[in-house]
């Protein structure tokens, strides 16, 4: 949630190892569409794409969004951020054929206004509609997407009569429904709500 990336908050997209075809530069990567797309033209070195935001930020997710990297044989991903004197990595990934959205996760926690991420060694041409930096929120309960699941429970009673006699009844039908939310992106009070619901058992 909270995307780092936008034209405002952007003040350069700097690429090295490749160029880029008319019309799809590294600029378009200022923009959140994943159909705004950047295309490569040749590929030379390892492509590295570096986004320089205008203040320091601080991001625990890389998203690279509508892209073909593992068509074109890229095999890994790895994030980078400039420490003010070198770069310094944070986590690498390896592209698999099924990262149609490519997330890229962390745990530490630091501030720069430089950060970029390598695609391993160069390759195929390839291309990338958008690219996510920011946050993350890890929930502690993890529906399953679009649910909303009852049960039904009737007990059977056992009861004496005043002869003796034993007779089988039904008790009071008894029904339990878990209500699943899911959502495409949630903001940090969103998320910071649903936790709170679960964690004081109201949802």
């Amino acid at each position: 949630h909270s995307n780092q990336v936008t034209p405002s908050g952007v003040t350069a997209v700097v690429i090295s190892g490749f160029t880029t075809q008319t019309g799809f530069g590294a600029g378009n990567l200022e923009y959140e569409d994943p159909w705004t797309i950047m295309r490569t033209a040749t590929v030379t070195t390892e492509p590295i794409i570096e986004h320089q935001f205008a203040s320091s930020i601080s991001n625990r997710i890389l998203g690279i969004i509508n892209h073909d990297l593992a068509t074109a044989a890229y095999g890994t991903v790895t994030v980078e951020y400039w420490t003010g004197a070198a770069w310094s990595s944070l986590a690498t990934k390896t592209i698999t054929t099924g990262d149609n959205d490519l997330f890229v996760g962390w745990s530490d926690v630091v501030f720069a206004t430089r950060w970029r991420f390598r695609l391993g060694a160069a390759a195929s041409n390839f291309f990338i509609g958008s690219v996510f930096w920011g946050l993350r929120t890890v929930m502690g309960r993890n529906p399953t997407a679009a649910g909303f699941n009852q049960t039904r429970e009737t007990p059977i009673l056992i009861e004496q009569s005043a002869g003796g006699a034993r007779h089988a009844r039904f008790g009071a039908n008894k029904r339990t429904g878990i209500l699943e939310i899911t959502w495409s992106r949630a903001l940090h009070t969103d998320s910071f709500f649903f936790h709170e619901l679960g964690e004081y058992e109201l949802l």
